[in-house]
């Protein structure tokens, strides 16, 4: 989440039922927020518990995924359903694409819908940082659903912002956004068992220790946390994979706002863009060689990186540099823009642009100062995914930085997240007799039955047409007795 908070207070180890407000106190976002994890965690483990890791209602079981191939094996009402939808979009299905039908899925407890039937290609980030596919005819595949939740600001949804206030933003939103995606060239599950929803590297935090005197009076300019003011540090890794030789392993970057300070893209031509704004005030805005990414609703896990080489103020307009081996920048009509929802987000490190794409290249147990005495680590033998990020809240009042373990002693912690949750849906293998296999792989259930008695006859309901000691689940039945006896 990159909104801007002062810190994120949940942990579901802590086993909180509940926050309990009381008179008289300052209200804090934390609180807040910790209200709503601690419900939506209890809900979600529900599910989980209910449905398993992933399933959906049986009468509308969404995401059921159809290919040229696998069309002739459809029930003769999915068939139907299947050519209305392709006789409206005006267009067939290729060997090298799906169909994704509409409905309702539950995933490690989020609740995923598609409203509309989409194609895989047609999908937000396709082809997902992967080479796409020519044809699936000849190839085993497995479909898979990866879900996670994602923050929206109000620069990504102005509806969010209430104009009344003069352009000011209040609170943020979460979404759960899901992808379809493919492993392609398979003779099992084992590789979909085998994805994890979070990366392997970890990472600890400290405050910068006052060395060389022990007398209280005297602390070394170089000691604790310095800043001005209290920060929450974000470290996000820019580039998946392996620590290795600088320039070809993972990066990341850092922000000491979370990651929260952005700037809407009304239109672009390469290098040169018009912003909805420039932010608030000084602390906020843009200046020349600050580090920005762009982001929109069909990047991956992390944008382009790129560095601000010029800001013409009066009318909100700035030029990009871009670092060495740098993809170029999309051009955006102003329809584009406002329908991907593009946005430059602003970061603090120090990138070089002639290395790590001007990100920081990943260095493993060494400790690395971010900026005012923060520091951080990270521990030997990590596997990093772009996007995975921690959290780190910088205090001036004590000095400290909130980390797991003791002062000396801080604990390396996986990624803060963002959590994936991944689903099967679908897998094609061929066998022995040069057949296909098709397997639809999701977890349909069916609804409990609703038993409605009539109290005042205590017999049949002409109404609703339910009958006093009919079944109460699915496949049996109720015996009168015990009936009678609830």
């Amino acid at each position: 989440m990159k909104g801007d908070f002062s810190r994120d207070s949940y942990h579901a180890g802590s086993q909180y039922s509940r926050v309990l407000m009381q008179q008289g106190r300052v209200q804090l976002d934390s609180d807040w927020n910790e209200q709503t994890a601690i419900l939506l965690g209890y809900m979600r483990a529900l599910t989980r518990d209910l449905f398993g890791p992933a399933a959906g209602p049986a009468t509308e079981c969404g995401f059921q995924i159809v290919s040229a191939e696998s069309r002739a094996s459809l029930s003769p009402e999915r068939a139907a359903e299947v050519d209305a939808i392709l006789k409206a979009e005006k267009g067939e299905l290729g060997d090298d694409d799906l169909l994704i039908l509409p409905g309702r899925y539950y995933v490690g407890g989020l609740p995923v819908e598609a409203g509309d039937a989409i194609r895989y290609r047609a999908q937000g980030g396709f082809p997902f940082g992967e080479t796409p596919p020519d044809s699936l005819r000849q190839r085993n595949w497995l479909a898979y659903l990866d879900v996670w939740e994602d923050y929206v600001s109000a620069d990504q949804d102005p509806y969010i912002r209430e104009v009344a206030l003069g352009g000011i933003d209040t609170c943020g939103r979460a979404r759960i956004r899901w992808q379809v995606r493919l492993l392609l060239d398979i003779d099992d599950r084992s590789a979909f068992d085998a994805l994890v929803g979070l990366g392997s590297g970890r990472l600890r935090a400290r405050a910068n220790p006052s060395e060389g005197s022990d007398s209280l009076c005297s602390i070394a300019p170089d000691a604790r946390y310095r800043g001005a003011e209290n920060q929450l540090y974000r470290v996000e890794i820019q580039t998946g994979g392996d620590a290795e030789e600088e320039g070809s392993g993972a990066t990341f970057k850092w922000s000491r706002d979370n990651g929260a300070i952005t700037f809407p893209v009304l239109s672009s031509n390469g290098n040169r863009m018009v912003l909805g704004h420039l932010g608030r005030d000084e602390a906020t805005t843009l200046v020349e060689g600050d580090w920005v990414e762009l982001v929109d609703d069909s990047a991956g896990a992390a944008g382009l990186l790129a560095q601000v080489a010029k800001v013409q103020r009066d009318d909100l307009r700035v030029e990009l540099s871009l670092p060495n081996g740098s993809a170029p920048l999309p051009t955006y009509s102003e329809a584009e823009a406002l329908g991907r929802h593009a946005l430059l987000r602003r970061w603090d490190h120090p990138g070089d642009p002639a290395k790590a794409g001007g990100a920081i290249a990943i260095a493993e147990d060494v400790e690395i100062e971010l900026e005012a005495g923060v520091k951080i680590t990270f521990e030997q033998g990590g596997a990093y995914r772009a996007g995975d990020y921690w959290m780190i809240p910088a205090r001036i009042l004590t000095g400290e930085v909130e980390w797991p373990g003791l002062p000396g002693n801080p604990q390396f912690q996986r990624p803060h997240g963002p959590q994936h949750h991944y689903a099967p849906l679908a897998g094609r293998i061929a066998n022995a007799a040069g057949t296909s296999e098709f397997s639809d792989l999701r977890c349909c259930i069916q609804r409990l039955p609703c038993r409605i008695e009539d109290r005042a006859t205590g017999g049949n309901n002409a109404l609703t047409g339910t009958v006093k000691g009919e079944a109460t689940r699915a496949g049996t039945a109720a015996k009168p007795e015990a009936a009678k006896k609830r």
